[in-house]
């Protein structure tokens, strides 16, 4: 499984770069810029995109192009409130939340993952 992780906090990464530690098929690419996504989707085939919610303005750009060129589902991670995001999700396909424990948000990101494989079947 090849997953593209586009944030502009390395704390971040390093977290999901946790998350995925211990899942030997997973191929987890985190980038920093909007600019690397678009390179990276020129280029790769993923199986999942996660954006995190502070590049929000740019999803506004990114997440239409990446509807535009691929089907790859997009997800968007964030720690806002459901009510915080204020329609900004209208290109995802869903929502990512950052929980307070490491544990409960590893178990947020495996569930997302699962619950879309199974609905492809």
């Amino acid at each position: 499984m090849r997953i593209l992780y586009l944030d502009d906090n390395y704390d971040d990464h390093v977290l999901m770069y946790e998350v995925f530690k211990d899942q030997l098929d997973t191929n987890l690419h985190c980038i920093f810029t909007t600019n690397e996504a678009i390179e990276q989707l020129r280029y790769r085939e993923y199986d999942f995109i996660f954006m995190d919610y502070y590049l929000a303005v740019a999803a506004d750009i990114l997440a239409p192009l990446i509807r535009k060129f691929c089907q790859t589902p997009l997800y968007l991670v964030t720690s806002m409130s459901k009510e915080s995001l204020n329609g900004r999700i209208k290109f995802f396909d869903g929502v990512i939340y950052k929980a307070k424990s490491f544990v409960e948000f590893q178990k947020n990101v495996r569930e997302t993952i699962n619950d879309r494989r199974q609905s492809t079947v």
